[in-house]
């Protein structure tokens, strides 16, 4: 297993102990994240991203399916599974809990520093999550 893939796969584990704050250390603080829409995370509001996530999701998984390394960039196919019994803010506003399950397959492309995150590109199905959520047929 690659050095790369073995940071990704400690930093998949923190997320799913919600232990956020040890995820970020493995970030630089000039580091972002580009979502699927074109929005950049700086490293204090990914901070947030997972703390919502961790509280609309309490039982979130986060399963590595498969990475390809190139250099210092890790391409990586994960599959995410969690029930929303928790708030789950969108950019329209709060979503009270569903409590239904969601699933869906992201790939992210990850460019490392000095062993941290540097940029991570995250690319997923944002209606497959909402039509799971209920909220499009």
């Amino acid at each position: 297993m690659s050095e790369l893939l073995k940071v990704f796969e400690g930093g998949i584990a923190q997320i799913n102990a919600g232990r956020i704050d040890e995820l970020l250390e493995g970030f630089h603080r000039d580091g972002r994240m580009v979502m699927p829409g074109g929005e950049e995370l700086s490293w204090e509001n990914l901070g947030d991203l997972y703390r919502m996530m961790t509280v609309a999701y309490p039982d979130m998984r986060w399963e590595i399916l498969r990475s390809i390394e190139a250099g210092q960039t890790l391409i990586v196919e994960l599959r995410f599974h969690g029930t929303q019994t928790g708030p789950l803010y969108l950019p329209t506003g709060p979503l009270p809990p569903t409590g239904r399950r969601v699933t869906y397959r992201t790939c992210e492309v990850i460019d490392y520093r000095d062993g941290k995150v540097a940029l991570w590109h995250a690319y997923f199905d944002q209606v497959a999550i909402i039509t799971q959520l209920g909220l499009m047929t």
